[in-house]
């Protein structure tokens, strides 16, 4: 378990969407398909517990962008993403064994930019509790 499998189980469940045409295992410079998924590590914090092992608590953010053009209907494209993603999230809370659990989910909506390019979405707080050792 890791930060890297936990990123890379987001994206890959973001990709399989239906509603998402872009979810790099990896942020591109710049988005050419919108609905658009990135997903980084932002915060952590790390218990040991004994020798060897630790307990991580740490908070991914995943940024859902929609290219803004037409304000009224890039927000009625944008509201229902949240509970696909929630759901693809949430159907795993192991996130295929990447993460021991999710333990929380938060999010913020509202304007949004990507490599320069205004955007309106979701920037998605998904807490993770993983088991590490050292």
């Amino acid at each position: 378990m890791g930060l890297a499998e936990a990123v890379t189980a987001i994206q890959a469940r973001l990709a399989a969407l239906e509603a998402i045409r872009e979810a790099p295992s990896s942020p591109p410079e710049a988005a050419h398909q919108f609905p658009f998924a990135v997903t980084y590590p932002r915060t952590g914090q790390e218990t040991p517990q004994s020798a060897g092992w630790s307990v991580g608590l740490h908070t991914l953010v995943c940024e859902v962008h929609i290219a803004r053009l037409i304000l009224a209907q890039d927000v009625a494209r944008a509201i229902p993403l949240y509970e696909e993603v929630r759901s693809a999230l949430l159907a795993d809370p192991t996130l295929g064994g990447a993460v021991e659990t999710i333990t929380g989910l938060s999010y913020r909506f509202g304007r949004m930019e990507y490599a320069g390019q205004e955007t309106i979405g979701y920037s998605i707080e998904i807490q993770v509790k993983l088991h590490s050792t050292y």
